[in-house]
């Protein structure tokens, strides 16, 4: 209920700074002279929208299993999107959670995660538990599960683009 406490809000990694290579204020800078949308975004990994056809085909290149987890998640929520056809452009692409946005924003944000999370922390089976909880990346310590999350956003847009004013901080 957070989003609730200004007209705009997003909560931005630490690590803001280091992977996106602009301050804080230059993001601010960029929502204050835009138009009114209903988020805003700095993807840090621009160049993989070239390489990748979605942010799932690269979830899957540098974490293996993670779309075959995704699509058993998906599908035991009762969500019919086909990880295979999505198709992720600079307009819509985010490997970051780095996003401010209002509270219509929020809402469908948090309706679209959060049978994911419930599923994820309460009523998945075990077998796809075992998968999802073993070690994603070789380089960190984590599970599937941050992998999932971070790429909920951009998945949130392609279904429902249609429905929310998304506009990218581009940048060389």
């Amino acid at each position: 209920g957070n989003y609730k406490s200004a007209e705009y809000t997003g909560f931005l990694s630490w690590k803001f700074r280091q992977k996106t290579r602009i301050w804080g204020k230059e993001f601010v800078t960029f929502i204050e002279k835009s138009e009114d949308y209903d988020v805003y975004f700095v993807n840090p990994f621009q160049g993989n929208t070239n390489r990748f056809r979605s942010v799932w085909e690269c979830g899957e290149y540098f974490h293996p299993g993670l779309k075959e987890i995704v699509e058993n998640i998906f599908h035991h929520i009762g969500y019919s999107i086909n990880l295979n056809k999505i198709v992720n452009t600079h307009e819509d692409t985010l490997y970051c959670n780095y996003w401010v946005g209002n509270e219509k924003f929020w809402r469908m944000y948090m309706d679209f995660c959060e049978p994911i999370y419930f599923y994820i922390e309460n009523l998945i089976d075990p077998v796809l538990e075992e998968k999802i909880l073993k070690r994603a990346d070789p380089s960190i310590k984590a599970s599937f599960i941050p992998f999932i999350m971070e790429r909920l956003f951009t998945t949130l847009l392609y279904v429902n683009g249609s429905k929310i004013k998304a506009k990218p901080l581009k940048f060389h």
